[in-house]
């Protein structure tokens, strides 16, 4: 996979969709080269793929220093963690980030995930509309920390937590905060 990524061209494709392709390690970083070179990439489906924590500090890393265009980003069931939530954070509050949508439903966030996405991403994020972070076992603390965190984000209008394990008190919460923000 890295081969064929080194002779696309990034320069008038806007859509990629590499799901269920094994592109860990040597696709991530061939992908992440595209980035730096200003690409108009808007949107990228790298679903399944293997991606670890690892290929996400990588690709993240760049995408935080150099402008790009990329509005749509779905990861889902990948093997990101926790530590590969703290690295897309840590690009969700850069200059560089113009992402609306982010799929990064089963990739075992956990509730220190959620953490992250509370305290870092969602208050200081201005431009992420959808969140998915299904099937991630955040739990019930990890579905509070996101919740209270939605005082602090007017653009966020689409979260989905479906499968994580969330109970009654977080339920209240977000009673709470739907009631303050009505059109989440």
């Amino acid at each position: 996979l890295p081969s064929i990524i080194e002779h696309l061209s990034f320069k008038s494709l806007m859509a990629l969709d590499l799901s269920c392709n094994v592109m860990h390690g040597p696709g991530v970083v061939a992908l992440a080269s595209f980035f730096s070179n200003r690409t108009v990439l808007e949107d990228v489906d790298l679903s399944s793929c293997g991606i670890t924590c690892a290929d996400v500090t990588v690709l993240f890393s760049v995408l935080k220093v150099y402008s790009n265009r990329l509005e749509e980003c779905r990861l889902a069931s990948n093997l990101i963690g926790e530590q590969g939530v703290h690295s897309i954070c840590s690009y969700l509050i850069s200059e560089h980030c113009h992402l609306v949508e982010l799929d990064l439903s089963w990739n075992n966030a956990r509730e220190a995930g959620a953490g992250y996405f509370a305290n870092v991403a969602i208050p200081y994020n201005k431009t992420l509309k959808v969140l998915n972070l299904s099937s991630n076992a955040i739990g019930d603390t990890g579905g509070q920390f996101l919740m209270s965190s939605l005082k602090f984000n007017s653009k966020l209008t689409h979260l989905t937590l479906s499968q994580n394990e969330i109970a009654d008190y977080t339920c209240f919460v977000a009673s709470k905060v739907v009631r303050v923000r009505p059109y989440l």
